[in-house]
């Protein structure tokens, strides 16, 4: 429209002989050529921060968030506006602008005045258990010269994540009750021995067997020596999780107390490690892939630990149900040894079958069942007797 209108009134002015117009002409076309120039060149030399960051935390944590944007061109940008979306999980009241359903909006002053970086912090505070990363990221900013709005969308995977672990809630009534058979994992009293492993030898006693002694050790102090072996057994927890619940119909739906189940399989986990035992997780909810569940397999230690924390904060409430026959079913199948079992949320009438067949096969079966004060380690079988 400016250059139809200058080109209307240099028409004009040559019409009317008034050559002065033609400063006014010229002024108008060097705005519209600087205004074109800014619209090509600015924004091209701006360029989000995107390295790979994991921030782990449990509700009620804070972590300080750095966004930075890096800017190669000598343009400036003033009274800029970043803004990006992320789910209830983790919220900042400084920034929070709009609440949606499942997302927040979040609006960061942030001007780029020269070339070089521009850095803004964000504390993040973790509301609940999930896994979140920034989506819609945008950046606006006026015009220097029209004063339109200008928008930068970034179209890449911002490979910043936010992990939200549950909060541990304690299972009362909980003792060491495990299943005792031979593995590798090492202790101080158990009947095993791992004889691939020899710690050293001891003074032969006439109940040792024969094919014990050590004749080099014995020649070496003329007197016999019997081998001694690492000591070892194997205690391994199943945890068999139903986040559903029935109707009387049989329809089947997520359960309203998913959080609280997950939070006693965190508190169990967290035993588990502290007492050294090995334990594996299945929970009847669908995911893509082989087995159609999600399954952590069996492992030990605080590394295992992480990984069943951040295991249990990607189950979503929203995922399908695998019917819980069709788990108890796989976790049957893959009962190669003798292990301790224990159940959460709602036991059906599957579960007590297989129950009953798991104790026959000398093993341990319990539930873990949830009260008004609390949740409390149960015998699956005896309760069943007494309901």
């Amino acid at each position: 429209m400016l250059i139809s209108l200058c080109v209307s009134i240099a028409v004009l002015a040559l019409l009317t002989n008034k050559p002065n117009v033609y400063l006014v002409v010229g002024v108008v076309f060097a705005f519209v050529f600087l205004s074109k120039m800014y619209d090509k060149y600015v924004g091209h030399g701006i360029t989000l921060v995107n390295k790979r960051r994991t921030y782990r935390l449990f509700p009620g944590d804070e972590v300080e968030m750095d966004l930075r944007l890096q800017n190669s061109s000598r343009l400036p940008i003033i009274n800029g506006k970043f803004q990006f979306y992320a789910n209830h999980v983790i919220q900042n009241d400084r920034f929070f602008t709009v609440g949606h359903k499942k997302t927040n909006l979040y609006e960061i002053p942030l001007s780029i005045i020269d070339k070089g970086d521009a850095a803004v912090s964000v504390n993040m505070k973790a509301q609940k258990r999930g896994v979140t990363r920034l989506n819609e990221i945008e950046y606006h900013f006026p015009h220097l010269m029209s004063f339109e709005n200008i928008t930068l969308f970034f179209r890449d995977f911002y490979r910043t994540e936010f992990i939200i672990y549950p909060t541990p809630l304690p299972v009362k009534g909980l003792e060491e009750r495990f299943h005792v058979t031979i593995g590798s994992q090492r202790t101080t009293f158990s009947p095993f021995e791992d004889q691939l492993s020899p710690i050293g030898t001891r003074d032969y006693l006439p109940s040792d067997p024969f094919h014990r002694i050590n004749w080099k050790a014995s020649a070496r102090i003329q007197s016999l020596q019997t081998k001694l072996y690492e000591r070892v057994h194997d205690i391994t927890w199943v945890f068999v999780v139903n986040i559903s619940e029935s109707t009387r119909m049989r329809n089947t739906y997520v359960s309203h107390n998913i959080e609280n189940i997950l939070s006693y399989v965190t508190y169990m986990c967290q035993f588990a490690t502290e007492k050294g035992y090995a334990y594996e997780i299945h929970i009847n909810a669908r995911k893509a892939g082989s087995p159609p569940y999600f399954y952590l397999h069996e492992g030990i230690g605080k590394e295992h630990l992480r990984h069943a924390l951040e295991f249990l904060a990607r189950v979503n409430t929203e995922e399908l149900i695998l019917p819980y026959e069709n788990l108890l079913y796989r976790v049957d199948q893959d009962l190669y040894k003798p292990k301790t079992l224990f159940l959460f949320g709602e036991v059906t009438p599957e579960a007590e079958m297989y129950a009953r067949t798991w104790e026959k096969k000398r093993m341990s079966v319990y539930h873990i069942k949830e009260y008004e004060e609390g949740a409390y380690l149960g015998d699956v079988v005896k309760e069943v007797a007494a309901q």
